[in-house]
Protein backbone atom coordinates (compact mmCIF):
# COMPACT_ATOMS: atom_id res chain seq x y z
CA UNK A 1 0.00 0.00 0.00
CA UNK A 2 1.03 3.46 -0.77
CA UNK A 3 1.71 6.13 1.78
CA UNK A 4 -1.42 7.81 3.88
CA UNK A 5 -3.41 4.35 2.35
CA UNK A 6 -5.42 4.68 5.66
CA UNK A 7 -6.73 7.78 5.05
CA UNK A 8 -7.30 7.83 1.38
CA UNK A 9 -9.27 4.83 2.05
CA UNK A 10 -11.02 7.19 5.09
CA UNK A 11 -11.45 9.40 2.53
CA UNK A 12 -13.15 7.18 0.18
CA UNK A 13 -15.10 5.85 2.63
CA UNK A 14 -16.80 8.45 4.68
CA UNK A 15 -17.54 10.21 1.14
CA UNK A 16 -19.58 7.18 0.34
CA UNK A 17 -21.43 7.92 3.87
CA UNK A 18 -21.81 11.16 3.57
CA UNK A 19 -22.42 11.54 0.28
CA UNK A 20 -24.39 8.54 -0.77
CA UNK A 21 -25.88 7.54 2.59
CA UNK A 22 -24.14 4.25 2.23
CA UNK A 23 -23.46 2.46 6.32
CA UNK A 24 -20.23 3.18 7.70
CA UNK A 25 -19.38 -0.31 8.83
CA UNK A 26 -20.17 -1.69 5.55
CA UNK A 27 -18.61 1.00 3.56
CA UNK A 28 -15.62 0.37 5.46
CA UNK A 29 -15.43 -3.14 5.23
CA UNK A 30 -16.35 -3.08 1.24
CA UNK A 31 -12.96 -0.77 0.72
CA UNK A 32 -10.97 -2.85 3.48
CA UNK A 33 -11.73 -6.09 1.90
CA UNK A 34 -10.85 -4.51 -1.68
CA UNK A 35 -7.20 -4.13 -0.43
CA UNK A 36 -3.94 -5.58 1.08
CA UNK A 37 -4.36 -2.98 3.86
CA UNK A 38 -2.02 -3.15 6.99
CA UNK A 39 -3.27 -3.64 10.32
CA UNK A 40 -2.36 -0.01 10.48
CA UNK A 41 -3.75 1.46 7.90
CA UNK A 42 -7.07 -0.83 8.75
CA UNK A 43 -6.94 1.28 12.53
CA UNK A 44 -6.45 4.67 10.58
CA UNK A 45 -8.96 4.39 7.87
CA UNK A 46 -11.69 2.74 10.66
CA UNK A 47 -10.54 6.06 12.80
CA UNK A 48 -10.41 8.57 10.74
CA UNK A 49 -13.50 7.76 8.82
CA UNK A 50 -15.97 8.06 11.93
CA UNK A 51 -14.63 10.80 13.55
CA UNK A 52 -15.16 12.80 9.88
CA UNK A 53 -18.87 10.66 9.81
CA UNK A 54 -19.70 10.91 13.84
CA UNK A 55 -19.00 14.46 13.84
CA UNK A 56 -19.72 16.30 10.69
CA UNK A 57 -22.38 18.52 11.24
CA UNK A 58 -20.20 20.25 13.65
CA UNK A 59 -17.55 20.03 11.75
CA UNK A 60 -19.33 21.27 8.63
CA UNK A 61 -20.51 24.20 10.79
CA UNK A 62 -16.91 25.30 11.88
CA UNK A 63 -15.56 25.21 8.08
CA UNK A 64 -18.63 27.30 6.98
CA UNK A 65 -17.43 29.81 9.33
CA UNK A 66 -14.04 30.25 7.61
CA UNK A 67 -14.88 29.02 3.58
CA UNK A 68 -17.87 28.16 1.50
CA UNK A 69 -18.01 24.25 1.33
CA UNK A 70 -20.69 24.60 -1.31
CA UNK A 71 -18.18 26.06 -3.74
CA UNK A 72 -15.43 23.25 -3.29
CA UNK A 73 -15.69 19.90 -5.41
CA UNK A 74 -16.79 16.89 -3.50
CA UNK A 75 -12.75 15.39 -2.93
CA UNK A 76 -11.90 19.07 -1.28
CA UNK A 77 -14.84 18.70 0.85
CA UNK A 78 -13.95 15.50 2.46
CA UNK A 79 -9.92 16.12 2.83
CA UNK A 80 -11.44 19.27 4.95
CA UNK A 81 -13.26 17.45 6.75
CA UNK A 82 -10.46 14.98 7.88
CA UNK A 83 -8.27 17.82 8.74
CA UNK A 84 -10.77 19.90 10.59
CA UNK A 85 -11.73 16.52 12.49
CA UNK A 86 -7.98 16.13 13.61
CA UNK A 87 -7.90 19.76 14.15
CA UNK A 88 -10.95 19.54 16.98
CA UNK A 89 -10.95 16.06 17.72
CA UNK A 90 -8.02 14.83 18.46
CA UNK A 91 -4.75 16.30 20.12
CA UNK A 92 -2.66 16.46 16.97
CA UNK A 93 -0.66 19.29 16.64
CA UNK A 94 -2.56 22.23 14.10
CA UNK A 95 0.66 22.15 11.79
CA UNK A 96 0.49 18.59 11.86
CA UNK A 97 -3.41 18.00 11.07
CA UNK A 98 -2.96 20.78 7.93
CA UNK A 99 0.12 19.16 6.65
CA UNK A 100 -1.56 15.73 6.80
CA UNK A 101 -4.48 16.83 5.04
CA UNK A 102 -1.87 18.50 2.32
CA UNK A 103 0.13 15.14 1.84
CA UNK A 104 -3.75 13.11 1.63
CA UNK A 105 -4.72 15.81 -1.07
CA UNK A 106 -1.35 14.87 -3.00
CA UNK A 107 -1.65 11.29 -2.42
CA UNK A 108 -5.15 11.17 -3.99
CA UNK A 109 -4.49 13.24 -7.26
CA UNK A 110 -5.44 16.62 -6.26
CA UNK A 111 -2.15 18.27 -5.75
CA UNK A 112 -3.63 21.67 -7.59
CA UNK A 113 -5.87 22.17 -4.53
CA UNK A 114 -3.20 21.65 -1.84
CA UNK A 115 -2.71 25.34 -1.65
CA UNK A 116 -6.91 25.86 -0.65
CA UNK A 117 -6.91 23.03 1.83
CA UNK A 118 -4.03 24.28 3.50
CA UNK A 119 -4.96 27.97 3.55
CA UNK A 120 -8.52 26.82 4.75
CA UNK A 121 -7.37 24.53 7.35
CA UNK A 122 -4.93 26.70 8.85
CA UNK A 123 -7.56 29.43 9.16
CA UNK A 124 -9.43 26.96 11.02
CA UNK A 125 -6.69 26.36 13.08
CA UNK A 126 -6.85 30.51 14.36
CA UNK A 127 -10.33 30.39 14.29
CA UNK A 128 -12.53 30.77 17.79
CA UNK A 129 -15.91 28.33 16.46
CA UNK A 130 -18.56 30.16 17.59
CA UNK A 131 -21.27 27.44 18.13
CA UNK A 132 -25.01 28.43 18.19
CA UNK A 133 -26.44 30.02 21.35
CA UNK A 134 -30.15 28.61 21.71
CA UNK A 135 -29.57 25.46 23.64
CA UNK A 136 -31.49 22.51 21.14
CA UNK A 137 -29.41 24.04 18.26
CA UNK A 138 -26.16 23.95 20.22
CA UNK A 139 -26.24 20.61 21.16
CA UNK A 140 -27.65 19.44 17.75
CA UNK A 141 -24.96 21.20 15.46
CA UNK A 142 -22.32 21.11 18.67
CA UNK A 143 -22.62 17.14 19.24
CA UNK A 144 -23.96 16.34 15.60
CA UNK A 145 -27.72 15.23 16.56
CA UNK A 146 -30.52 15.59 13.67
CA UNK A 147 -32.11 18.99 15.40
CA UNK A 148 -36.25 16.74 15.62
CA UNK A 149 -34.54 14.44 17.72
CA UNK A 150 -32.73 16.83 20.10
CA UNK A 151 -36.33 18.35 20.83
CA UNK A 152 -38.01 14.82 20.59
CA UNK A 153 -35.61 13.66 23.35
CA UNK A 154 -36.45 17.03 25.96
CA UNK A 155 -40.09 16.32 24.62
CA UNK A 156 -40.12 12.68 26.04
CA UNK A 157 -37.58 12.98 28.87
CA UNK A 158 -37.29 16.94 30.34
CA UNK A 159 -34.14 19.23 29.19
CA UNK A 160 -31.42 18.30 32.05
CA UNK A 161 -31.70 14.36 30.75
CA UNK A 162 -32.07 14.90 27.26
CA UNK A 163 -28.80 17.23 27.51
CA UNK A 164 -26.62 14.30 29.73
CA UNK A 165 -27.88 11.61 27.03
CA UNK A 166 -27.14 13.82 23.72
CA UNK A 167 -24.08 15.21 25.08
CA UNK A 168 -22.52 11.95 26.05
CA UNK A 169 -19.79 10.14 24.07
CA UNK A 170 -18.76 6.39 24.65
CA UNK A 171 -15.23 5.73 23.11
CA UNK A 172 -16.81 4.69 19.51
CA UNK A 173 -17.87 1.36 19.36
CA UNK A 174 -19.73 -0.35 16.93
CA UNK A 175 -23.46 -0.23 17.12
CA UNK A 176 -25.24 -3.66 16.52
CA UNK A 177 -28.58 -5.15 16.48
CA UNK A 178 -29.99 -8.81 16.97
CA UNK A 179 -32.20 -10.50 14.74
CA UNK A 180 -34.27 -11.98 17.22
CA UNK A 181 -35.50 -14.14 14.62
CA UNK A 182 -31.97 -15.91 14.02
CA UNK A 183 -30.46 -15.17 17.57
CA UNK A 184 -30.72 -14.16 20.89
CA UNK A 185 -28.41 -11.14 22.44
CA UNK A 186 -26.92 -13.43 25.03
CA UNK A 187 -25.75 -16.01 22.45
CA UNK A 188 -24.09 -13.45 20.82
CA UNK A 189 -21.94 -11.94 23.88
CA UNK A 190 -21.26 -15.44 24.55
CA UNK A 191 -19.75 -15.98 20.92
CA UNK A 192 -18.33 -12.49 20.08
CA UNK A 193 -15.34 -11.30 22.37
CA UNK A 194 -15.68 -8.11 24.06
CA UNK A 195 -19.38 -8.03 23.30
CA UNK A 196 -21.34 -5.52 25.26
CA UNK A 197 -25.00 -5.23 25.88
CA UNK A 198 -26.63 -1.90 25.07
CA UNK A 199 -28.04 0.05 28.01
CA UNK A 200 -30.27 1.65 25.81
CA UNK A 201 -32.12 -0.70 23.25
CA UNK A 202 -33.10 -4.55 24.36
CA UNK A 203 -31.71 -5.93 20.98
CA UNK A 204 -28.44 -3.84 21.26
CA UNK A 205 -24.66 -4.81 21.37
CA UNK A 206 -22.00 -2.33 21.50
CA UNK A 207 -18.51 -4.12 20.21
CA UNK A 208 -14.75 -2.45 19.46
CA UNK A 209 -14.05 -3.75 15.71
CA UNK A 210 -12.91 -2.55 12.57
CA UNK A 211 -14.89 -5.01 10.42
CA UNK A 212 -18.35 -5.94 12.09
CA UNK A 213 -19.74 -6.93 8.84
CA UNK A 214 -16.93 -9.30 7.81
CA UNK A 215 -17.55 -11.94 10.81
CA UNK A 216 -19.52 -14.88 10.59
CA UNK A 217 -22.63 -14.18 12.16
CA UNK A 218 -22.89 -10.87 9.83
CA UNK A 219 -22.92 -13.15 6.97
CA UNK A 220 -25.41 -15.43 8.46
CA UNK A 221 -27.94 -12.48 9.31
CA UNK A 222 -27.70 -12.66 13.16
CA UNK A 223 -27.44 -8.87 13.89
CA UNK A 224 -27.49 -5.66 11.85
CA UNK A 225 -25.51 -3.01 12.01
CA UNK A 226 -27.74 -0.38 13.23
CA UNK A 227 -26.73 3.09 15.66
CA UNK A 228 -28.26 2.96 18.77
CA UNK A 229 -30.03 6.65 18.20
CA UNK A 230 -31.37 4.61 14.83
CA UNK A 231 -32.76 2.04 17.42
CA UNK A 232 -34.35 4.49 19.87
CA UNK A 233 -36.29 6.16 17.10
CA UNK A 234 -37.53 3.11 15.66
CA UNK A 235 -38.85 1.83 18.87
CA UNK A 236 -40.82 5.09 19.57
CA UNK A 237 -42.09 5.05 16.04
CA UNK A 238 -43.35 1.56 16.63
CA UNK A 239 -44.55 2.52 19.77
CA UNK A 240 -46.71 5.72 18.73
CA UNK A 241 -47.98 3.45 15.55
CA UNK A 242 -45.51 5.04 13.51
Amino acid sequence: MSARAGEKAACAVSGKVVDGGALCNIALAERLDAGKYSEADRAAASAVARSVIENKKAIDDALEQVTDLQRCKKQVRKIWRIGASRLMYTDMAGAKAVSSAVDICRAVGKGAQSGYINDTLRALSRHDIVWPEEVLENIAVKYSWPYWFCAQMVDDFGLEFARDFLLYREQSPVSLRVNPMKASRNTLLEQMDGAQPSPLDDDGLLVRMSNAAGTDQYKHGLYSLQGTGRMIASRHGLANGL
